[in-house]
């Protein structure tokens, strides 16, 4: 879940789910609450059996911009920083954001360096600037070198 709260969940009705496999469907959402990790336990019409809802495990849940309300000034989909330079207050150049993840604690960055995908925690006390071209992220000393992985020939 890459929203900062999920209760927003609580307000909607129609959502599209992406499954593992890429197809996507339409769903109507009939109940949310909280579970555990702070990821939300969704109820959806028409799947009423539990093997139904394993089927769903893995899917990613879609929603519009328009139904999620407006954003503070200082606010940003972590979307919108896909494709954009990253890079140290100094300058530094750190590589491009190629997506967004998440590892169950923080929704992450994932930027392509040289030879090198860094998937950063996307967590505000890290981001210092983002204005829609650049992305810059105040690291931790040391944690670039640990949240990286060899980029594969494919």
């Amino acid at each position: 879940m890459f929203a900062e709260d999920p209760a927003v969940l609580g307000r909607l009705r129609q959502v599209v789910l992406r499954l593992p496999d890429g197809r996507e469907r339409e769903a109507e959402l009939v109940s949310v609450r909280p579970g555990a990790r702070g990821l939300p336990v969704v109820r959806l019409a028409r799947c009423r059996h539990r093997d139904e809802a394993e089927e769903l495990l893995g899917a990613l849940l879609l929603v519009s911009r328009e139904e999620l309300g407006p954003l503070d000034p200082e606010e940003f989909y972590l979307a919108d920083a896909v494709g954009c330079v990253a890079q140290t207050p100094s300058g530094e150049a750190l590589g491009t954001v190629v997506g967004v993840g998440d590892n169950g604690a923080q929704p992450l960055l994932l930027i392509r360096g040289a030879a090198r995908v860094h998937n950063v925690p996307a967590v505000p006390q890290f981001i210092v600037d983002f204005d829609g071209e650049r992305l810059v992220l105040d690291l931790p000393e040391g944690l670039w070198d640990v949240v990286g992985h060899p980029v594969g020939d494919g």
